[in-house]
C-alpha cells in the first residue's frame, strides 16, 4: 500500500463510518479533548452525503419511526435531554414517550457532528466521502486505502461500520431490492404482488414505506417462525418484584432453565415487557457465560422469538400491519427461501419449510431478513481486507470480531491493537450491542481509551 503525500497528515485517529456509531464515537472522542485539554485530529470516512444516516437513520419517510421513545435517543447518556432539547429549538414538539420520525435523528445527529469543532476547538476533523478499502500496519502507523486508491495514515482506527445485511446463502442481485432503496420502493408501488423476505424491524419498515408510496396490492411476508415485532407498551421502569423476578432468570445457569423460569414468573402474572426490560442490563452477562453450542442453539431456535419480543414497534406502526391482515392485503409464509430466479415477469422463489418445498412468483420482492448470522459472507472490502492479512480474526461463532473488553481488536496472538470497534461487529462477544444505548457507551469507553486522564506530576522534595 502506497503511503499518504507528503501534505497529508498523520492522524490521530481514523473513523470508520458515519452512521450513529461513528457519530457517537467522533462526538465522545471531541468531548474527552475538553476534558483532558489535549488536540486531537480525526478523519472520518462516510460514502453517504448524510451525515448520520447509516442504514438505521437513512430513510426519508416520515412514517419510519424511532423504535425507542425520544427521551432514550440522546447521543450522550450524562444529557439525557438532548434530543428533546433539538427537537424543542428546531420547532417540533414532542414528549420524552414520543416516537420521533427517524430522519428528525439523522438530521440530530449531523446537527451534532457539524457543531463538533465548535464544541471542542482542539478537535479537528476531516471527512473524506469516500469507502475506506483497505487497512494495514507497518508497526508504527495504521494505513488506510480509500476507493479511489488514495492513502492515509492514523494512529488509532474506529471501525464503525454499522450493520450488514445477512446471506444465508442466498445470493443477491438487483432481484432480492433492499428495503432502503427509495428507487426501488417507488418502482414497486405499481405492482400487484410483493414478497418481503424476513418479517422483522425492516420488514415493518418495508410495508409502511410501500403504503406511504400508495401500493394497493398484497404482501407476503416469508420467515421461518412468521413473528412480526411486539408493539411497545406504556414504559416504565421495572419494580422490585419484577427486578427480584429478573434476578431469578439471571442466576439459573442454562438457557432452558432461564426459559422455564422467564415462562413461570410471566405466568405469575408480571408483565412480559417490564420482564425483559429488567433484564437488558444482564443480556450481555449471561451471553458471555454460556458456551458456544449455547449460542449457537440460541441464535437457531430462539432468536426469532427473542428478536419479535426485545426490539418491540410503536404501536400505530405496527397497527398498519394488523389492518392490512384484516382488509387480506398482508399474508405470511413460513419458510426458508432458498433460490430465486428473476424473469420479465417478476421473480420466482423457492421456498423450503420442514422438508417441502413450494415456488411462487411475485412482481416485486424485498430482502429484509436483518443483520448478519455470519460475518464470513460479509461483502465489506475493508473487512475482507484486515481478516486476510492477519490484522483481525472473527470471533468464535463468527458473528463479529474478537476484541478486549474496551472494543480493541485482537492479535492472533491475543494482543489488542490500536483499532477499536463498536456496535454490530461485537455481537459474537456481547449480543446485546446494537441499540444506541450500548454503542454511545462504547463510543465513551473508546473515547478514554484513546484519550486517558493525564497522570499527575509527582513532586519531587529537596529532602
Amino acid at each position: 500500500m502506497n503511503h499518504s503525500s507528503p501534505t497529508e497528515p498523520i492522524y490521530d485517529v481514523a473513523i470508520i463510518g458515519a452512521g450513529f456509531s461513528g457519530v457517537s464515537a467522533a462526538y465522545h472522542l471531541a468531548r474527552r479533548t475538553e476534558e483532558c485539554n489535549a488536540p486531537l485530529s480525526c478523519l472520518v470516512f462516510e460514502p453517504r452525503e448524510q451525515i448520520g444516516a447509516g442504514v438505521a437513520y437513512q430513510t426519508k419517510t416520515p412514517v419510519h419511526l424511532l423504535n425507542v421513545p425520544a427521551g432514550r435517543m440522546s447521543l450522550d447518556e450524562g444529557d439525557p435531554q438532548s434530543f428533546l432539547r433539538w427537537l424543542t429549538k428546531n420547532g417540533h414538539t414532542y414528549s420524552e414517550e414520543d416516537f420521533v420520525p427517524r430522519p428528525l435523528y439523522q438530521a440530530y445527529l449531523s446537527d451534532i457532528f457539524s457543531e463538533l469543532e465548535q464544541i471542542s476547538p482542539q478537535t479537528a476533523l476531516k471527512v473524506v466521502q469516500e469507502y475506506a478499502s483497505a487497512l494495514e500496519f507497518d508497526g508504527d502507523l495504521f494505513q488506510l486505502r480509500s476507493a479511489a486508491g488514495l492513502s492515509y495514515q492514523a494512529r488509532n482506527i474506529i471501525l464503525a461500520v454499522g450493520n450488514s445485511p445477512q446471506s444465508d446463502g442466498l445470493d443477491r442481485d438487483e432481484a432480492l431490492k433492499s428495503p432502503w432503496d427509495q428507487a426501488a420502493i417507488a418502482s414497486s408501488a405499481s405492482h400487484s404482488a410483493v414478497a418481503i423476505i424476513g418479517s422483522g424491524l425492516s420488514a415493518v419498515d418495508t410495508i409502511l414505506a410501500l403504503e406511504a408510496a400508495a401500493f394497493t396490492g398484497h404482501y407476503t411476508l416469508i420467515s421461518r417462525r412468521g413473528l412480526l415485532p411486539q408493539p411497545h407498551g406504556t414504559h416504565g421502569h421495572p419494580d422490585t418484584t419484577t427486578q427480584a423476578a429478573a434476578d431469578r432468570v439471571i442466576a439459573k445457569p442454562t438457557v432452558r432453565e432461564m426459559l422455564r423460569e422467564l415462562r413461570s414468573s410471566i405466568g405469575q402474572g408480571l408483565a412480559w415487557r417490564d420482564l425483559i426490560d429488567a433484564l437488558r442490563p444482564s443480556t450481555q452477562k449471561i451471553w458471555n457465560r454460556l458456551p458456544a453450542r449455547n449460542k449457537r442453539s440460541f441464535i437457531r431456535h430462539l432468536r426469532p422469538f427473542w428478536d419479535s419480543h426485545r426490539h418491540r414497534v410503536p404501536v400505530e406502526s405496527l397497527s398498519v400491519l394488523l389492518k392490512l391482515k384484516e382488509l387480506g392485503r398482508l399474508t405470511s409464509m413460513k419458510g426458508r427461501v432458498t433460490s430465486h430466479t428473476a424473469s420479465k415477469d417478476g421473480v420466482t422463489l423457492k421456498v423450503e419449510s420442514r422438508g417441502r418445498a413450494s415456488v411462487a412468483r411475485f412482481d416485486s420482492v424485498f430482502d429484509c431478513r436483518g443483520l448478519w448470522t455470519d460475518l464470513r459472507a460479509s461483502r465489506c472490502p475493508l473487512l475482507d481486507s484486515i481478516i486476510r492479512n492477519g490484522t483481525a480474526h472473527y470471533d468464535e461463532l463468527a458473528l463479529g470480531l474478537r476484541t478486549d473488553r474496551i472494543g480493541r481488536l485482537l492479535s492472533a496472538r491475543g494482543a489488542p491493537l490500536a483499532i477499536y470497534t463498536l456496535g454490530s461487529l461485537r455481537r459474537g462477544e456481547l449480543w446485546e450491542t446494537t441499540a444506541v444505548r450500548e454503542i454511545r457507551s462504547q463510543a465513551r469507553l473508546i473515547a478514554e481509551s484513546i484519550l486517558p486522564e493525564p497522570q499527575p506530576q509527582k513532586c519531587i522534595g529537596n529532602g
